[in-house]
C-alpha cells in the first residue's frame, strides 16, 4: 500500500475512533447485524486500547470483527479465553496492519478479552489498560 493511501487510511480510523468516544453508549457498542445475517464490527487499536472495547452481541449468530492497527511499532493481539463461554480466540495484529477472526458466541455472558503482548522489563498491555468486555445477549 502507498504511504498516501495508508496516510489516509490511519486519519480515517482516528476520526472513527474519536467520534466512536464521543457517541458510544456507555452500556457498550451493540454490534450491528448485516443482510447475511453476520454480526460485524471494526475495532481501533493502538497504544494500549481497543475501540469500542464494550461489544455486545447476540448469541448463536456469526460474528466478525475487523481490527486495524495504528500502532507504529508495536504489534498486538486479541486473546479471549473463556471456557464457560465455550471461547478460545487468540489473533495476532501486526503494528501498522489489520487482522479478522470469525467465530460464534455459543452462551450467554460477559466476558473479557484483552492483548497480552508485553516487552520485556515492562508492564503488559493489558496491565496498562488493554482490555474490553464481549457481552453476549439473547
Amino acid at each position: 500500500m502507498k504511504a498516501g493511501a495508508r496516510l489516509i487510511q490511519i486519519l480515517i480510523l482516528l476520526c472513527l475512533v474519536i467520534a466512536s468516544a464521543w457517541s458510544a453508549e456507555p452500556r457498550g457498542a451493540i454490534v450491528p447485524l448485516d443482510r447475511d445475517g453476520v454480526q460485524r464490527q471494526d475495532i481501533a487499536v493502538d497504544s494500549y486500547f481497543f475501540t469500542p472495547s464494550h461489544l455486545i452481541v447476540k448469541v448463536d449468530l456469526p460474528v466478525e470483527l475487523f481490527f486495524t492497527s495504528a500502532a507504529w511499532l508495536l504489534s498486538h493481539n486479541f486473546v479471549l479465553k473463556s471456557l464457560e463461554g465455550g471461547l478460545d480466540i487468540e489473533q495476532e495484529i501486526p503494528a501498522w496492519s489489520t487482522a479478522k477472526i470469525r467465530f460464534t458466541p455459543t452462551r450467554v455472558g460477559a466476558y473479557s478479552f484483552s492483548c497480552t503482548k508485553r516487552l520485556p522489563f515492562s508492564s503488559s498491555h493489558e496491565e496498562l489498560g488493554m482490555v474490553g468486555t464481549l457481552e453476549v445477549v439473547r
